[in-house]
């Protein structure tokens, strides 16, 4: 009896310590969170970048619980992938809940289930601060971050002459427009030479009046 007492001892640590690696909780919004489900490769680009409305619900429940404290605005579908349910990265505008908050931009992995539930996996900030890394008094946030068959075209003609690097156009974050016209999409950017997993980038372009099209410089999409 006593050697059955200590076996089942055993068994319940063991049990709780199981359960305790199983469940490893999200961090603090901006933090890198441990994973609560298997997290192979398989990531693709989804068909459009577009948040549409069961998009933005998943992002509302999976952020509930940070609600209190941030508001979080989903701009941009990036990724996506099957994983015994549905992964979604995505590109969130984030700002404290307090008046004169600056906002900045997360990425969301949210991990969906086949009953509806939505967690979060991952929350990763960028260094990048909404309008720090644009003119607050003339970009503006795109009604939508699809990218039109022209604007496709002229990202194309961008960057298509930039060498030992390659860049893949996810969806389209903001616009100027003066007497020309400044775009600002989010892209990968993979260094063909070492063949490195593609990051993130800001991608700037300028049209002019005339039409000619300039690569205007990129900035990578720091994940802190």
């Amino acid at each position: 009896m006593k050697n059955m007492s200590i076996v089942k001892k055993v068994a319940a640590i063991t049990l709780a310590c199981a359960m305790a690696l199983t469940v490893s909780p999200v961090m603090n919004a901006g933090a890198k969170s441990g994973h609560w489900y298997y997290r192979g490769e398989g990531w693709e680009t989804p068909a459009t970048p577009e948040i549409d409305n069961t998009l933005k619900a998943i992002v509302e429940r999976a952020t509930v619980e940070y609600t209190d404290d941030w508001d979080y605005t989903p701009i941009a579908l990036l990724a996506e992938r099957e994983n015994e349910g549905q992964d979604f990265k995505v590109f969130c505008r984030r700002t404290k809940t307090m008046p004169g908050a600056k906002s900045t931009y997360s990425i969301l992995e949210i991990h969906t289930t086949f009953l509806e539930e939505a967690v979060i996996s991952e929350m990763i900030d960028t260094d990048i601060e909404a309008y720090g890394y644009l003119d607050p008094d003339d970009f503006m946030e795109t009604d939508s971050p699809v990218i039109s068959r022209y604007e496709g075209r002229i990202f194309e003609e961008a960057v298509g002459n930039i060498d030992g690097v390659s860049f893949k156009p996810l969806g389209l974050l903001a616009t100027r427009k003066t007497n020309e016209m400044d775009y600002c999409f989010i892209a990968e950017m993979t260094k063909v030479s070492n063949n490195e997993v593609p990051t993130y980038a800001l991608i700037y372009i300028n049209v002019n009046d005339e039409g000619l099209v300039k690569f205007d410089g990129s900035k990578s999409v720091e994940l802190i």
